[in-house]
């Protein structure tokens, strides 16, 4: 009889395992877009969309955007991030670039907090 409580103990915890795995991962998908209010500056080096897939909570994802000035005048460039399940860390928020060529590189750095989607807006401020 002892035998046969300590089987069904050992699979209850293995049960409680696996439920617990399971309510610790997500489908995640980032959608990645850019707000041009004119065509001042080029955005590059990140994809438009990416789907994380199942992925575990606390997760973390980078992604890197390289922004660069068209124009013959200085541009201010400001990143935010929108959406939700996620905490999202950036290098930097804004830039100025002064010439024609100027880069500025931005990184952001999402951790999964759960279900959900962020969209990422590169505005002249």
């Amino acid at each position: 009889m002892a035998s046969k409580i300590t089987t069904v103990a050992a699979i209850l915890v293995v049960a409680a395992l696996v439920v617990g795995v399971a309510l610790a991962v997500t489908h995640w998908a980032q959608t990645i877009g850019w707000n041009m209010q004119n065509e001042s500056f080029t955005v590059s080096g990140a994809n438009t969309s990416v789907d994380l897939g199942i992925v575990a909570v606390g997760t973390q994802h980078v992604e890197t955007y390289t922004v660069t000035n068209n124009g013959n005048t200085a541009i201010t460039v400001q990143v935010s991030t929108t959406g939700s399940g996620f905490t999202a860390s950036w290098n930097a928020t804004s830039a100025t670039l002064n010439s024609n060529g100027d880069k500025a590189g931005f990184e952001l750095t999402l951790t999964v907090n759960g279900a959900g989607s962020c969209t990422v807006s590169i505005d002249l401020v």
